[in-house]
């Protein structure tokens, strides 16, 4: 199971590079056919050559049967090493091309998909260091599947891009791009990225929202979890906003966050669950 989860891991991951790669200065199955084929070219030439040479001094039927045999090989070895150098490109180019369709033309769920399989992998890193003085929850780990796909993965769509192009328009500036970067850290972060996880974790255990809150603030007072945060998103975020593709900004917050989610996971469960 977890290396299925893996694999799903990968496919979006191809999805990045599909937008910056061109198919003629970056495809090694073009560059190996070409050569496969100038080699077997020079190869039979030389044979040829070989050929006439031994004909005119022994032209005897086994002779030409272990010419005909070699030259047959060649051809073989040849056509095989261009197949693959063709079909392994075509396969790469075309699961690109998929991942992109996916989170061009659905957005949510593709996202919702990648948040899913981040958030489990993440925490269940984060439990396998504390396996020695726990068992493994289930419940924890599901309350942050819960809470990467629906309340991270939902509200990111919704967020970078609906809201904030409404806000600051389509055209990245310089100054957009530090707006955007100050209101995603220091305003939404505090008050909904972070301690989201808090209260869906709440939920799962039937705790109360104001004892969900006292966990937050205790973190973020005594353990640097703000702090932590920063660190880690302003740079990301920075990155995120300036050189990422829109439908893929969220995938690549997925993708940095793994660790965040392990760090998070980690933290909040030195709390009593």
């Amino acid at each position: 199971m977890l290396a299925s989860r893996c694999f799903i891991v990968l496919i979006p991951l191809l999805a990045i590079f599909s937008e910056t790669t061109t198919t003629e200065a970056f495809s090694p199955g073009l560059k190996l056919k070409r050569l496969s084929k100038k080699l077997m070219k020079n190869n039979l030439l030389k044979n040829s050559s070989a050929a006439v040479g031994s004909s005119s001094s022994n032209n005897t039927p086994h002779n030409e049967r272990k010419q005909q045999q070699y030259k047959t090989a060649l051809k073989l070895v040849g056509g095989a090493s261009c197949l693959a150098a063709i079909a392994v490109p075509s396969a790469g180019k075309s699961l690109l091309t998929a991942a992109d369709h996916c989170f061009r033309n659905y957005p949510i769920l593709s996202n919702m998909g990648t948040y899913t399989v981040k958030s489990s992998l993440a925490d269940i890193v984060a439990q396998t260091r504390d396996s020695m003085t726990q068992k493994f929850s289930f419940r924890r780990n599901l309350t942050y599947i819960v809470n990467g796909a629906v309340f991270t993965a939902v509200v990111c769509e919704i967020i970078y891009n609906q809201v904030y192009p409404a806000i600051f328009g389509i055209v990245d500036t310089t100054t957009t791009l530090l707006l955007k970067v100050a209101l995603d850290c220091l305003v939404c972060a505090p008050i909904y990225w972070i301690p989201s996880v808090y209260f869906v974790k709440a939920l799962f255990y039937g705790n109360s929202f104001r004892q969900a809150g006292k966990e937050y603030i205790q973190d973020v007072k005594y353990r640097g979890l703000l702090t932590t945060y920063w660190k880690l998103w302003i740079p990301v975020q920075l990155m995120n906003f300036w050189c990422i593709p829109r439908h893929l900004r969220i995938f690549f917050m997925a993708s940095c966050g793994f660790v965040w989610t392990i760090l998070l996971s980690c933290l909040s469960s030195n709390n009593k669950e």
